[in-house]
Parts: structure tokens; sequence; C-alpha cells
């Protein structure tokens, strides 16, 4: 079960297994919700606020209604972190949906044709 630790400045980092973490002044832990809402309890909504708006890719806010709905959305953004020292698994790419080419589209080498060549009355070429 991953466990996370917070920093009296705000650095959450994820652990694979509690085993991992060493003890540090300041360094608080936790790996439920419930535990991370008794740690927030003691803590001001502005140090909650100001979790949240250095977490990266999340829209960043001014301020949360209650302190519950602030621990929640916290949890749920910390839970894509990967433990410390663990290499990020690359993602596969994602293959398009449409492999057909799109309209108009030109296979690599054949020039286009310039336009008047299409209505001259010696060639027949089709578009």
């Amino acid at each position: 079960m991953k466990t996370f630790t917070i920093d009296s400045d705000n650095n959450i980092t994820a652990f694979a297994s509690a085993e991992e973490i060493r003890e540090a002044p300041g360094l608080q832990r936790f790996d439920s919700v419930d535990q991370f809402l008794t740690l927030a309890e003691h803590w001001s909504t502005n140090r909650l606020v100001e979790i949240w708006n250095s977490l990266a890719g999340v829209k960043p806010v001014k301020g949360f209604t209650d302190r519950k709905t602030a621990v929640n959305r916290i949890w749920k953004a910390i839970q894509r972190l990967g433990p410390v020292g663990s290499a990020a698994e690359p993602k596969a790419a994602a293959k398009p949906k449409n492999r057909r080419q799109p309209r108009g589209a030109r296979a690599a080498g054949i020039p286009r044709l310039p336009e008047y060549w299409r209505y001259s009355s010696d060639l027949k070429v089709s578009a």
C-alpha cells in the first residue's frame, strides 16, 4: 500500500511501503484519506490551499468549501504520484482512431498539379 509523507514545506512524497520512509523531524506520514484528514484537522485552510495549488496538473483555487472537501481532492490528486525511486513506466503511444488519410492528403514525393492543369482541354486529368 502506498504511504505518503508531507513535510513542513508542504512537499508530499509517495513511498511503496511504510518501511521505506526515513523518519525526519517535521515529517508526517499517512496512508489513507482518514489519516490525512486527521492530520489536516490541525492545519489552516490556507495550508490546504497551498498544498492543492502546488500539485502539478490541477486547477489552482482560492479556497475550499470545507476541510473535508479539500482533503478528499488532495487525496485523489496525490494517488497518481509514483513511489520514490521507481521509474515511471512509459505509456504506449495512442493509436490513431482513423487510419485513413484525410481527404486531399497526398503520398510523399508526388507533386501536386498546378490548379490550371485541371481545366486544360489538352490534358485528361481527373481530380
